[in-house]
């Protein structure tokens, strides 16, 4: 992940949240509890995409994309559909 440049990270960490938003949005507010993240911070949806964006921003420019993963595959769901393609593929 190390070479990963920030446009690249940015572009990924928003499109797991954007995924979420488009694909499963009743599910939304279940993983945004999961990473941590404070809807009550924002001051309008217009806000949304620098403070998810803060969440993982590690310095200027940089982002722990490591993490924004980290945090998607251990979410339940998705940690169970890889526990569930493992055993699959054990087989």
């Amino acid at each position: 992940m190390d070479q990963t440049s920030s446009e690249e990270a940015k572009a990924i960490i928003m499109g797991i949240i954007h995924d979420f938003l488009e694909n499963d949005p009743d599910r939304f507010l279940n993983y945004v509890d999961h990473i941590g993240f404070d809807l009550t911070i924002l001051r309008s949806l217009d806000d949304f995409d620098a403070a998810w964006l803060g969440q993982y921003r590690i310095g200027k420019g940089r982002y722990d994309l490591e993490r924004a993963l980290n945090d998607l595959n251990t979410w339940p769901p998705i940690a169970q559909e890889i526990a569930r393609r493992r055993r699959a593929a054990q087989s």
